[in-house]
């Protein structure tokens, strides 16, 4: 995961000089949006559960040797990963705070990840989808990792979140395809039963 983070980097330079200077043609500025915009937003989407999960696990075995200095930027980094992660709930509501600009065709390209297999006509709702997307995996990783020994209240937690999840599924059908809500529902459904 974060080594897939750190192959962008390179391109990064490559990316400006190239838009600068207008080298690449109309379908390599096309691919380079996709590797910079929707790909990076992929792989972090991809990744949030695990780094929440690993962020999380390394703050609760925490420990501050005096003389271990990897030790402690471990776990500075895992304060970082898991502020970010955090700071990610609130991406979503940052869209829906923009209002004109998230009906512009530019915003939907750069977004288009976070828009995947949901019904153009109101962004609001396509993004609500991801919102809660993200904040269920946030509450997993949290009671998983700080709940460890209270099997129940993990439990409670996931079923609040499938629910809950069926009731937005089921009042806003958000989903461009029946096929594609009906196999949400019927996850969640057996999220709840099983």
């Amino acid at each position: 995961m974060a080594h897939a983070l750190i192959c962008l980097v390179p391109l990064t330079p490559a990316y400006y000089i190239f838009k600068k200077r207008n080298i690449y043609a109309s379908k390599q500025s096309q691919i380079l949006r996709f590797v910079f915009w929707n790909g990076t937003l992929r792989v972090l989407t991809e990744g949030y559960l695990d780094m929440t999960l690993f962020a999380l696990v390394n703050i609760n075995e925490m420990e501050w040797p005096e003389n271990m200095t990897a030790v402690t930027t471990s776990n500075y980094f895992a304060i970082t990963i898991l502020a970010l992660n955090g700071l990610l709930l609130l991406l979503p509501l940052v869209f829906c705070c923009l209002g004109k600009k998230m009906a512009s065709e530019k915003f939907r390209e750069r977004v288009a990840t976070l828009l995947d297999g949901t019904k153009h006509d109101s962004v609001k709702t396509a993004l609500t989808v991801s919102f809660l997307f993200f904040t269920r995996r946030m509450a997993f990783s949290i009671s998983v990792v700080l709940m460890d020994s209270f099997l129940w209240g993990q439990v409670v937690i996931q079923l609040a979140f499938s629910i809950a999840n069926v009731i937005f599924l089921q009042w806003f059908r958000p989903l461009e395809s029946s096929l594609a809500m009906k196999f949400e529902v019927m996850n969640e459904v057996v999220n709840v039963l099983l």
